[in-house]
């Protein structure tokens, strides 16, 4: 328990926590979905093999669909950060947006700023995400900026203990650990 010199505690309520960590948990699965799912809808496409000594190609990039909920990597990173702390996306950022010698990034903008998904990237099935039980959550950790919580998930059937940690950002709590 954190006590501030005059005896008062600091930090926020259980009650505020476990709505906290429900909301936002609830609100990182459509933005798990972008990441690690089957990611934002792209217009109707074939897969395209590679020409030559390749059978198969790396990447293809699809640009999203009109009706997609985001047009552009600006979109998606503005409703990752309201849930996620910018600590834990920029290793994420890395793998979605960033090209390297060995990675096709999953998303890329074309050369009129139009959102693409590669397509060639396979990711879990949502049937594969860990579903929580929120009664099962108890608070380890607790002060002003910082909450840590131990609650039941069930994986690929198996039911574990996990740690989801939360921080608090200058306009509010953020999830600072992966929630799939």
């Amino acid at each position: 328990v954190l006590l501030t010199a005059g005896g008062c505690w600091t930090g926020p309520s259980e009650e505020e926590i476990r709505q906290t960590v429900q909301a936002l948990v609830e609100a990182a699965e459509p933005i798990n979905e972008i990441f690690y799912g089957e990611g934002v809808p792209v217009k109707d496409y074939e897969i395209e093999e590679a020409d030559g000594l390749s059978s198969t190609v790396d990447f293809q990039y699809v640009s999203v669909s009109e009706d997609a909920p985001y047009q552009s990597i600006e979109q998606i990173k503005e409703a990752a950060e309201q849930v996620f702390t910018e600590a834990y996306l920029a290793g994420v950022y890395e793998s979605a947006f960033v090209r390297t010698e060995d990675l096709y990034p999953r998303y890329a903008e074309d050369a009129q700023g139009r959102l693409t998904r590669n397509v060639k990237q396979s990711f879990k099935s949502t049937d594969e995400w860990t579903e929580w039980d929120f009664s099962t959550l108890t608070v380890v950790k607790s002060t002003e900026r910082l909450v840590e919580v131990r609650l039941e998930g069930t994986f690929a059937g198996r039911t574990e203990t996990e740690t989801l940690r939360l921080e608090k950002e200058a306009d509010g709590w953020r999830l600072a650990s992966p929630t799939y």
